[in-house]
Protein backbone atom coordinates (compact mmCIF):
# COMPACT_ATOMS: atom_id res chain seq x y z
CA UNK A 1 0.00 0.00 0.00
CA UNK A 2 1.43 3.37 -1.07
CA UNK A 3 1.08 6.51 1.04
CA UNK A 4 1.46 9.77 -0.80
CA UNK A 5 3.41 12.77 0.41
CA UNK A 6 0.12 14.66 0.49
CA UNK A 7 -1.38 12.08 2.87
CA UNK A 8 1.59 12.30 5.22
CA UNK A 9 1.40 16.09 5.29
CA UNK A 10 -2.35 15.91 5.99
CA UNK A 11 -1.83 13.45 8.89
CA UNK A 12 0.88 15.61 10.45
CA UNK A 13 -1.33 18.67 10.04
CA UNK A 14 -4.21 16.84 11.74
CA UNK A 15 -1.96 15.95 14.69
CA UNK A 16 -0.85 19.58 14.98
CA UNK A 17 -4.44 20.82 14.93
CA UNK A 18 -5.44 18.25 17.56
CA UNK A 19 -2.53 19.32 19.76
CA UNK A 20 -3.44 22.99 19.35
CA UNK A 21 -7.08 22.26 20.17
CA UNK A 22 -6.08 20.38 23.32
CA UNK A 23 -3.81 23.20 24.42
CA UNK A 24 -6.66 25.63 23.89
CA UNK A 25 -9.16 23.44 25.72
CA UNK A 26 -6.77 22.80 28.60
CA UNK A 27 -6.35 26.51 29.36
CA UNK A 28 -6.42 27.32 33.07
CA UNK A 29 -7.46 30.54 34.77
CA UNK A 30 -5.48 29.87 37.94
CA UNK A 31 -2.67 27.77 39.31
CA UNK A 32 -3.54 25.79 42.44
CA UNK A 33 -0.64 25.00 44.77
CA UNK A 34 -0.42 22.02 47.09
CA UNK A 35 2.53 22.76 49.38
CA UNK A 36 4.32 20.44 51.79
CA UNK A 37 6.41 22.12 54.53
CA UNK A 38 9.06 20.21 56.45
CA UNK A 39 12.23 20.60 58.47
CA UNK A 40 14.09 18.89 55.67
CA UNK A 41 13.57 16.40 52.87
CA UNK A 42 10.84 14.37 54.61
CA UNK A 43 8.21 16.65 53.14
CA UNK A 44 9.25 15.60 49.63
CA UNK A 45 8.88 11.94 50.66
CA UNK A 46 5.46 12.73 52.15
CA UNK A 47 4.45 14.53 48.94
CA UNK A 48 5.56 11.62 46.75
CA UNK A 49 3.70 9.07 48.90
CA UNK A 50 0.49 11.10 48.87
CA UNK A 51 0.73 11.70 45.10
CA UNK A 52 0.66 7.94 44.54
CA UNK A 53 -2.91 8.01 45.83
CA UNK A 54 -4.23 11.39 44.68
CA UNK A 55 -2.68 12.04 41.24
CA UNK A 56 -5.62 10.71 39.25
CA UNK A 57 -8.10 12.62 41.43
CA UNK A 58 -6.15 15.84 40.88
CA UNK A 59 -6.05 15.21 37.12
CA UNK A 60 -9.82 14.68 37.21
CA UNK A 61 -10.20 18.04 38.96
CA UNK A 62 -8.10 19.66 36.21
CA UNK A 63 -10.51 18.18 33.66
CA UNK A 64 -13.47 19.64 35.55
CA UNK A 65 -12.10 23.01 36.71
CA UNK A 66 -10.00 25.60 34.88
CA UNK A 67 -7.00 25.05 37.15
CA UNK A 68 -3.51 23.61 36.93
CA UNK A 69 -2.03 21.93 39.99
CA UNK A 70 1.53 22.60 41.07
CA UNK A 71 3.17 20.52 43.81
CA UNK A 72 5.57 22.39 46.09
CA UNK A 73 7.95 21.17 48.79
CA UNK A 74 9.61 23.58 51.22
CA UNK A 75 12.39 22.04 53.29
CA UNK A 76 14.43 23.84 55.94
CA UNK A 77 17.46 21.67 55.25
CA UNK A 78 19.86 24.32 56.56
CA UNK A 79 18.43 23.75 60.06
CA UNK A 80 17.57 20.04 59.85
CA UNK A 81 16.99 17.96 61.82
CA UNK A 82 14.45 19.72 64.06
CA UNK A 83 13.97 16.66 66.29
CA UNK A 84 17.08 17.31 68.39
CA UNK A 85 16.37 21.02 69.02
CA UNK A 86 14.59 22.75 71.92
CA UNK A 87 10.82 23.29 71.75
CA UNK A 88 11.34 27.07 71.58
CA UNK A 89 13.75 26.87 68.66
CA UNK A 90 11.52 24.41 66.79
CA UNK A 91 8.51 26.72 67.15
CA UNK A 92 10.45 29.76 65.95
CA UNK A 93 11.82 27.96 62.89
CA UNK A 94 8.40 26.50 62.08
CA UNK A 95 6.73 29.91 62.36
CA UNK A 96 9.23 31.53 59.99
CA UNK A 97 8.86 28.85 57.34
CA UNK A 98 5.07 28.64 57.64
CA UNK A 99 4.60 32.40 57.43
CA UNK A 100 6.89 32.52 54.40
CA UNK A 101 4.89 29.85 52.55
CA UNK A 102 1.40 31.05 53.53
CA UNK A 103 2.20 34.52 52.17
CA UNK A 104 2.43 32.82 48.77
CA UNK A 105 -0.26 30.14 48.97
CA UNK A 106 -2.60 30.94 51.87
CA UNK A 107 -5.77 30.26 49.85
CA UNK A 108 -4.50 26.93 48.57
CA UNK A 109 -3.79 23.61 50.33
CA UNK A 110 -0.79 23.57 52.68
CA UNK A 111 0.45 20.63 54.77
CA UNK A 112 2.84 21.05 57.68
CA UNK A 113 4.45 17.73 56.82
CA UNK A 114 6.68 17.59 59.87
CA UNK A 115 5.56 15.89 63.07
CA UNK A 116 8.17 17.63 65.21
CA UNK A 117 7.10 21.03 63.88
CA UNK A 118 3.39 20.23 64.37
CA UNK A 119 4.00 19.02 67.91
CA UNK A 120 6.01 22.08 68.94
CA UNK A 121 4.39 25.04 67.18
CA UNK A 122 3.44 26.99 70.31
CA UNK A 123 0.07 28.66 70.85
CA UNK A 124 1.46 32.18 70.41
CA UNK A 125 2.91 31.41 66.99
CA UNK A 126 -0.18 29.40 66.00
CA UNK A 127 -2.48 32.31 66.90
CA UNK A 128 -0.40 34.77 64.85
CA UNK A 129 -0.67 32.52 61.81
CA UNK A 130 -4.42 32.04 62.29
CA UNK A 131 -5.00 35.80 62.47
CA UNK A 132 -2.85 36.61 59.44
CA UNK A 133 -4.13 33.77 57.24
CA UNK A 134 -7.73 33.16 58.28
CA UNK A 135 -8.72 31.38 55.10
CA UNK A 136 -5.62 29.26 54.70
CA UNK A 137 -5.91 25.57 54.00
CA UNK A 138 -3.43 24.36 56.59
CA UNK A 139 -3.26 20.69 57.58
CA UNK A 140 -1.13 19.68 60.55
CA UNK A 141 0.09 16.23 61.44
CA UNK A 142 -0.88 15.04 64.90
CA UNK A 143 -4.69 14.89 65.08
CA UNK A 144 -5.04 13.95 61.41
CA UNK A 145 -2.58 11.06 61.89
CA UNK A 146 -4.31 9.90 65.08
CA UNK A 147 -7.69 9.82 63.35
CA UNK A 148 -6.33 8.05 60.27
CA UNK A 149 -4.45 5.27 62.06
CA UNK A 150 -7.31 4.81 64.54
CA UNK A 151 -9.60 4.03 61.61
CA UNK A 152 -7.19 1.28 60.53
CA UNK A 153 -7.29 -0.54 63.88
CA UNK A 154 -9.74 -2.03 66.36
CA UNK A 155 -9.96 -1.26 70.07
CA UNK A 156 -7.03 -2.47 72.20
CA UNK A 157 -4.80 -3.24 69.19
CA UNK A 158 -1.10 -2.65 69.78
CA UNK A 159 0.22 0.29 67.78
CA UNK A 160 3.92 1.16 67.54
CA UNK A 161 4.74 4.83 67.02
CA UNK A 162 8.05 5.54 65.30
CA UNK A 163 8.88 9.25 65.66
CA UNK A 164 11.73 11.62 66.49
CA UNK A 165 12.87 11.93 70.12
CA UNK A 166 11.29 15.39 70.32
CA UNK A 167 7.91 14.20 69.04
CA UNK A 168 7.90 11.25 71.45
CA UNK A 169 8.85 13.54 74.36
CA UNK A 170 5.87 15.76 73.56
CA UNK A 171 3.59 12.81 74.40
CA UNK A 172 0.88 14.02 72.01
CA UNK A 173 0.54 10.79 70.06
CA UNK A 174 0.67 8.56 73.12
CA UNK A 175 -1.95 10.63 74.94
CA UNK A 176 -4.35 10.60 72.00
CA UNK A 177 -3.99 6.93 71.06
CA UNK A 178 -3.84 5.37 74.52
CA UNK A 179 -7.53 6.14 75.01
CA UNK A 180 -8.41 3.22 72.73
CA UNK A 181 -5.21 1.31 71.96
CA UNK A 182 -2.09 -0.12 73.51
CA UNK A 183 0.91 1.97 72.45
CA UNK A 184 4.65 1.45 72.35
CA UNK A 185 7.17 3.91 70.95
CA UNK A 186 10.49 4.09 69.21
CA UNK A 187 12.53 7.27 68.77
CA UNK A 188 15.62 6.62 66.62
CA UNK A 189 18.43 9.06 67.27
CA UNK A 190 20.30 9.01 63.96
CA UNK A 191 17.82 8.07 61.25
CA UNK A 192 16.83 11.60 60.22
CA UNK A 193 20.36 12.94 60.57
CA UNK A 194 21.76 10.16 58.39
CA UNK A 195 19.21 10.82 55.64
CA UNK A 196 19.64 14.60 55.79
CA UNK A 197 23.44 14.44 55.67
CA UNK A 198 23.54 11.81 52.89
CA UNK A 199 25.54 9.34 54.93
CA UNK A 200 26.89 6.31 53.08
CA UNK A 201 24.74 3.19 52.86
CA UNK A 202 26.84 1.23 55.37
CA UNK A 203 26.41 3.89 58.06
CA UNK A 204 22.67 4.15 57.39
CA UNK A 205 22.25 0.36 57.51
CA UNK A 206 24.37 -0.03 60.65
CA UNK A 207 22.46 2.63 62.58
CA UNK A 208 19.14 1.22 61.40
CA UNK A 209 20.01 -2.25 62.70
CA UNK A 210 21.31 -0.87 66.01
CA UNK A 211 18.12 1.11 66.63
CA UNK A 212 15.86 -1.82 65.69
CA UNK A 213 17.85 -4.16 67.93
CA UNK A 214 17.41 -1.73 70.83
CA UNK A 215 13.66 -1.59 70.10
CA UNK A 216 13.49 -5.39 70.15
CA UNK A 217 15.46 -5.58 73.39
CA UNK A 218 13.27 -2.94 75.06
CA UNK A 219 9.95 -4.67 74.37
CA UNK A 220 10.90 -8.33 73.81
CA UNK A 221 9.91 -10.85 71.15
CA UNK A 222 6.43 -11.46 72.54
CA UNK A 223 5.41 -7.80 72.39
CA UNK A 224 6.98 -7.30 68.95
CA UNK A 225 4.88 -10.15 67.55
CA UNK A 226 1.70 -8.51 68.90
CA UNK A 227 2.13 -5.22 67.00
CA UNK A 228 -0.81 -4.71 64.63
CA UNK A 229 0.29 -1.41 63.08
CA UNK A 230 3.36 0.79 62.88
CA UNK A 231 2.78 4.50 62.39
CA UNK A 232 5.79 6.14 60.73
CA UNK A 233 5.15 9.50 62.39
CA UNK A 234 8.21 11.19 61.02
CA UNK A 235 8.00 12.02 57.34
CA UNK A 236 11.59 10.82 56.79
CA UNK A 237 10.89 7.30 58.05
CA UNK A 238 9.18 5.87 54.93
CA UNK A 239 12.77 5.73 53.68
CA UNK A 240 13.02 2.64 55.93
CA UNK A 241 9.53 1.23 55.39
CA UNK A 242 10.58 -1.93 53.55
CA UNK A 243 13.50 -2.48 55.95
CA UNK A 244 11.20 -2.21 58.98
CA UNK A 245 8.75 -4.67 57.42
CA UNK A 246 11.54 -7.18 56.75
CA UNK A 247 13.03 -6.76 60.23
CA UNK A 248 9.74 -7.33 62.04
CA UNK A 249 8.91 -10.25 59.77
CA UNK A 250 12.29 -11.83 60.55
CA UNK A 251 11.38 -11.60 64.25
CA UNK A 252 8.06 -13.36 63.92
CA UNK A 253 5.58 -10.62 62.96
CA UNK A 254 4.47 -11.32 59.39
CA UNK A 255 1.12 -9.52 59.58
CA UNK A 256 2.10 -6.05 60.82
CA UNK A 257 0.87 -3.13 58.72
CA UNK A 258 3.15 -0.14 58.30
CA UNK A 259 1.62 3.23 57.48
CA UNK A 260 3.37 6.27 56.07
CA UNK A 261 1.62 9.58 56.62
CA UNK A 262 1.58 10.40 52.93
CA UNK A 263 -0.75 7.43 52.46
CA UNK A 264 -2.84 8.24 55.54
CA UNK A 265 -3.34 11.89 54.56
CA UNK A 266 -4.51 11.42 50.98
CA UNK A 267 -8.23 11.78 51.75
CA UNK A 268 -7.67 14.87 53.92
CA UNK A 269 -5.69 16.58 51.17
CA UNK A 270 -8.34 15.81 48.56
CA UNK A 271 -11.13 16.99 50.86
CA UNK A 272 -9.39 20.33 51.37
CA UNK A 273 -8.74 20.73 47.65
CA UNK A 274 -12.35 19.87 46.82
CA UNK A 275 -13.70 22.35 49.38
CA UNK A 276 -11.62 25.21 47.95
CA UNK A 277 -12.33 24.38 44.32
CA UNK A 278 -16.07 24.21 44.98
CA UNK A 279 -16.03 27.54 46.82
CA UNK A 280 -13.77 29.69 44.67
CA UNK A 281 -12.91 28.18 41.29
CA UNK A 282 -14.67 28.23 37.94
CA UNK A 283 -15.71 25.00 36.25
CA UNK A 284 -14.92 24.40 32.61
CA UNK A 285 -17.73 24.73 30.07
CA UNK A 286 -17.54 20.98 29.64
CA UNK A 287 -15.36 18.04 30.65
CA UNK A 288 -12.21 17.82 28.55
CA UNK A 289 -12.27 15.27 25.72
CA UNK A 290 -10.46 12.04 26.56
CA UNK A 291 -7.63 12.80 24.12
CA UNK A 292 -6.90 16.07 25.99
CA UNK A 293 -6.88 14.58 29.49
CA UNK A 294 -3.60 13.89 31.27
CA UNK A 295 -2.78 10.97 33.52
CA UNK A 296 0.89 11.87 33.99
CA UNK A 297 2.43 12.11 37.44
CA UNK A 298 3.08 15.56 38.85
CA UNK A 299 6.67 16.79 39.25
CA UNK A 300 7.63 18.25 42.63
CA UNK A 301 9.18 21.70 42.82
CA UNK A 302 11.41 21.61 45.88
CA UNK A 303 12.67 24.75 47.65
CA UNK A 304 15.33 24.05 50.28
CA UNK A 305 17.13 26.46 52.59
CA UNK A 306 20.43 24.60 52.39
CA UNK A 307 22.86 24.61 49.49
CA UNK A 308 23.43 20.87 49.18
CA UNK A 309 20.85 18.86 47.26
CA UNK A 310 22.72 15.53 47.50
CA UNK A 311 20.65 14.08 50.36
CA UNK A 312 17.34 14.97 48.73
CA UNK A 313 18.33 13.42 45.40
CA UNK A 314 19.71 10.30 47.12
CA UNK A 315 16.47 9.72 49.04
CA UNK A 316 14.20 10.34 46.05
CA UNK A 317 16.27 8.13 43.74
CA UNK A 318 16.41 5.29 46.26
CA UNK A 319 12.69 5.34 46.95
CA UNK A 320 11.10 6.30 43.62
CA UNK A 321 13.74 6.08 40.90
CA UNK A 322 12.82 7.65 37.57
CA UNK A 323 9.07 7.58 38.25
CA UNK A 324 9.31 10.86 40.17
CA UNK A 325 10.64 14.09 38.71
CA UNK A 326 11.88 16.70 41.18
CA UNK A 327 13.13 20.22 40.47
CA UNK A 328 15.28 21.72 43.23
CA UNK A 329 15.89 25.38 44.14
CA UNK A 330 18.62 25.85 46.76
CA UNK A 331 19.35 28.58 49.29
CA UNK A 332 15.75 29.63 49.97
CA UNK A 333 15.52 32.04 52.92
CA UNK A 334 12.52 31.38 55.15
CA UNK A 335 11.67 34.62 56.95
CA UNK A 336 8.45 35.77 58.58
CA UNK A 337 6.98 39.24 58.14
CA UNK A 338 6.28 41.38 61.21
Amino acid sequence: MKISITSIVFILFAFDVAAENCNELRHHDQTYYISYLDSGIGGAIFAADSLKKITQDLRNYENEYAVEFKIKHYGDTANAPYGNKSAKEISELTFKMTDYVLRKTSHHTNILACNTASAHLNSQHAEKLQKKYKDSGFITMVQTSVNAISNQNTKDDLIAIFATPSTIRSGLYQEALQKNFSVITMSPINWVKNIETAENDNKIKTDFNLEMAAFLEQYGDKKIKQIKSVGLFCTHYPYFKEDIQKYLSAHGNNSVRIFSQGELFADNILNDVNKRLTKSYKKRAGILPKKCQSDKSFPIDSHISGNDQTALLNAINKMYGEELKINISKGEIFEATK
